[in-house]
């Protein structure tokens, strides 16, 4: 996958409490891929994919 870049260019960034990016984890060439909606609290203050009660579920 295709790594993100921050930039401070963009208004949400700005806002960003703790990760404004986080990045993906897993196989290059995965099987499945999970797409979540924006990133809760675990995962601000972790800067991890699906942490938390949502990576119980998921």
């Amino acid at each position: 996958m295709k790594r993100i870049e921050c930039s401070d260019h963009c208004s949400l960034w700005e806002k960003a409490d703790r990760h404004p990016c986080i990045q993906g984890d897993g196989s290059d060439h995965p099987t499945w891929l999970f797409v979540g909606e924006a990133p809760g609290f675990n995962e601000d203050r972790t800067g991890r994919n699906f942490c938390g009660k949502t990576g119980t579920m998921v």
